[in-house]
Parts: C-alpha cells; structure tokens; sequence
C-alpha cells in the first residue's frame, strides 16, 4: 500500500468520526431539548403539590389550636365547635405557608363535620408550556370536632329531712266534736342535682357533677387525638 494511499483512508476515517461526533451531540442536544421541559414540569409540579401539604397542615393546626383553647367554653355550653370552627378558620395560615413555598391559595374549606381541610394550590412561577401548575391537599384531624357535645341530666341525689310533728299537748281536754284526725306524713322532698357528660366521636366522658370537672378530662383527650395529618 502506498503512502498516498494510506494518508487517505486515514483522513477519511477522521472526517467520519468527526461527522459521528456532530450527530451524537445533535442528538443529545435534541434529547436535552425535548428532556428539560418535562424535568422542569415535575419539578413545578413536586413543588406545588408541597405548598398544597403545607397549607392544608397549617390550616388543621390552626384548628387544632382554636378547639384546645375553647375547651372550657365549649363543655361549659357557651358554645359549640360547629360554631367556633367555620369554613373560612384557618384559612390565613394555609395561604400564609402556600406563600412561603412558592405558590397561591386558591381555595379553601374546613368542614368540622367530616374532619376535613381541603385546600388547593398553584404555583406563581409559569410551567414550560406557559401553565401553572395546581394541586389538592387534604389534611384531618382525626377528630370530626363539630360532632362532640354535651348532654346533662337531673338525678335525685337525697331527700330533704321530714319534719318532726309536733307532740300532742298531753293537759289538753278533748273536744269530743272534733274528734283528732291522724295527721297524714308528709311526701319526702328530693335533693335533685344536675349531672353532665360529654361526647366526641370516639369519646365519652361518663356523667359527673359539676359540668365544670369535665375541662380536664376532655381537653387532656383532645390533647392527644387531634393530631394533623395529610390524608390524600
């Protein structure tokens, strides 16, 4: 083989490896195109999804708080959880947390009946296709709150004493006209009291008296079942 010849095949080789080359990287700049905007959705989208946890956690603990701190009122009936813990309760902690994490409160609702929070979530910043992206949380309780009350009852604790009827004047004359009736005993007055008991689902505190002994008992178990969780 003649050298001229050789130095030809060699330089075809090279003009071949340089065209593999430029189609490699073609096609890993192509790859990296299509590739990028869908790692940058799932991002956006982890993100968001982490804001709408984040709110509806902030919004059950901030029932939580409410219903610890109104446990008095609520077992001395000065009012209910249904009414302490409306749809809108808790909603400046959710949309303070989405905030802190990128994103916007777009709705809002707390059910005390059903022992929900539900919240949903976009995020400010614009997905690759010009979208943004949204997400659903919902966190609970695990205790429906507006569903506890109370209930009271009247029991006879006691009689009152029966008085002691006078003795007969032993000096004294009959009157044969009016003969001395027996003198009927009189009907045993009750001691009636109040007792009081109070329910949540999952709980009943049994009777006692007075209502005001039912604080402890009830606050130290809603201390430890409410506790905020994300359930989808």
């Amino acid at each position: 083989m003649s050298a001229a010849s050789a130095r030809g095949r060699g330089e075809d080789g090279l003009a071949t490896s340089a065209v593999l080359v430029v189609v490699a990287v073609g096609v890993v700049a192509l790859l990296f195109v299509a590739v990028l905007p869908l790692l940058q959705g799932t991002e956006q989208a982890g993100r968001t999804q982490t804001s709408a946890d984040a709110a509806a956690l902030a919004g059950a603990q901030e029932v939580r708080r409410v219903a610890l701190d109104h446990v008095g009122d609520v077992v001395l009936g000065t009012t209910t959880y249904g009414a302490l813990l409306g749809p809108a309760r808790g909603h400046t902690q959710a949309s303070d947390y989405a905030t802190r994490n990128g994103a916007e409160l777009m709705g809002y609702a707390q059910d005390p009946w059903s022992d929900e929070v539900q919240v949903r979530t976009w995020l400010r910043e614009q997905m690759p296709d010009g979208q943004r992206a949204e997400r659903d949380a919902v966190a609970a309780l695990g205790v429906a709150l507006a569903r506890c009350a109370g209930d009271q009852r009247d029991v006879i604790v006691g009689y009152e004493p029966v008085p002691t009827p006078e003795p007969a004047d032993p000096d004294a004359t009959p009157d044969p006209d009016d003969p001395d009736e027996p003198e009927e005993e009189p009907e045993p007055v009750p001691i009636i009291e109040t007792e009081h008991r109070f329910t949540c689902p999952g709980y009943d505190s049994g009777w006692t008296r007075p209502r005001a002994a039912l604080e402890g008992p009830v606050r130290s178990w809603l201390t430890s079942a409410l506790e905020p969780r994300l359930v989808r």
